[in-house]
């Protein structure tokens, strides 16, 4: 049954596919130039996260050593 129901589909498919002039090659090529993006895009999200990290981090650093300095200010007053 499972087989019969897939095969008619997949039939469904290439006809609607016929029907509206689709090119199934370059729709392929579509797809796997999706994928290549959607990767590219996923390594450029985490090294930005990555960077994020980085710049949080010295920002804290930034953070501690105005505290640092504004105790030795009011220290001298």
């Amino acid at each position: 049954m499972e087989a019969v129901i897939k095969m008619g589909a997949e039939d469904f498919t290439k006809k609607v596919a016929e029907e509206s002039e689709i090119d199934s090659e370059r729709e392929e090529l579509l797809g796997v130039d999706n994928i290549f993006k959607a990767v590219d895009l996923e390594r450029r999200l985490e090294e930005k996260g990555k960077q994020l990290k980085e710049k949080d981090k010295q920002l804290k650093e930034i953070e501690k050593e105005i505290k640092q300095l504004k105790k030795q200010l009011d220290e001298t007053k």
